[in-house]
């Protein structure tokens, strides 16, 4: 259903992207500020950039994902982390068509007869969907399909103050 994330943490100095995805004309490099993935009882993803530490914390059981995003700005000035789900209501494998409509709804996403339930603490912003082509340059040797498509219609985000803290869920 969520295809992935897009992170964008912005500070004094702009955005910069925490999540890394490839497009058929460019992409996401948020690996370059990515300083430790844990692997464990649950999977902890460590950032630092501009002053800003972000460490994202990811649960799952059954068909329950939860997210949770904890911001350290040690910087004076304030800074926003800013997530966008991009979404392929479609069985696996298969292509979202640009004419599949999602809507968003009293905490609620839905498309193609699905729904999802998102609950979250931070500042929920929706917008008409929006469509992103995306590219997998390393399943076309495997045989599978190396280009996508992913569909959005919301955001959501957290500001933290100038050394401050914050959280997102």
């Amino acid at each position: 259903l969520i295809h992935r994330l897009e992170e964008v943490l912005t500070t004094d100095r702009g955005p910069t992207h925490l999540s890394t995805q490839t497009f058929p004309k460019g992409g996401e490099d948020g690996w370059k500020d990515l300083n430790r993935v844990t692997v464990e009882d649950l999977l902890v993803w460590e950032y630092q950039t501009w002053g800003v530490f972000v460490t994202k914390t990811l649960a799952m059981k059954g068909n329950a994902v939860a997210l949770r995003y904890q911001l350290n700005n040690l910087n004076p000035h304030s800074a926003r982390l800013t997530v966008t789900p991009w979404m392929q209501f479609t069985p696996k494998g298969t292509d979202l068509k640009p004419e599949q409509a999602f809507s968003f709804r009293d905490g609620k996403i839905t498309s193609a007869g699905i729904t999802l339930h998102l609950a979250t603490n931070g500042s929920v912003e929706t917008f008409p969907t929006a469509h992103q082509a995306l590219f997998y340059a390393c399943d076309r040797p495997d045989g599978r399909r190396d280009t996508g498509l992913a569909a959005a219609n919301h955001r959501i985000s957290v500001s933290v103050p100038g050394s401050g803290s914050a959280v997102l869920e």
